[in-house]
């Protein structure tokens, strides 16, 4: 069996062009299309591990498959849908396929998080393209 510590994962950036505070670090560990991939993969699950930097946003997103997203450290806002939720260490919420959502660290320290999503081939769908990828779909 493989490890992956995400204390010791690289980090991506990546932002949205139109506004420079949509801008996160992150590393989907166990999906080989994604550039710093561990070499471990997953049969039935995978999981996304991402830091925002104060007054940052994760962008507008939806997910092909159900998300569980994990407050490891951090105060932040997550919209999902039209439901905003305050959350911050420990805290767990669920998040629906197809389902639009944000997340904006509204903390004075960089946030982290875990992302869990029920499928492998689980892929992320942004409203704009994420640079340096020059893509919607991660």
């Amino acid at each position: 069996m493989k490890t992956a510590n995400v204390k010791k994962l690289p980090l991506l950036d990546l932002w949205y062009d139109s506004d420079n505070k949509k801008r996160w670090k992150a590393n989907l560990p166990f999906t080989p299309k994604f550039p710093l991939w561990s070499g471990i993969q997953t049969e039935q699950s995978s999981v996304v591990y991402f830091e925002l930097e104060p007054g940052c946003k994760l962008g507008e997103h939806y997910e092909s498959s159900e998300e569980i997203l994990f407050v490891i450290s951090g105060d932040v806002d997550v919209v999902v849908g039209d439901e905003r939720f305050e959350v911050s260490d420990g805290e767990l919420l669920v998040i629906p396929p197809s389902t639009p959502h944000f997340v904006q660290n509204k903390g004075e320290q960089v946030a982290k998080f875990l992302g869990f999503f029920a499928d492998s081939e689980s892929y992320s769908t942004f409203s704009e393209d994420v640079s340096p990828v020059g893509s919607k779909v991660l």
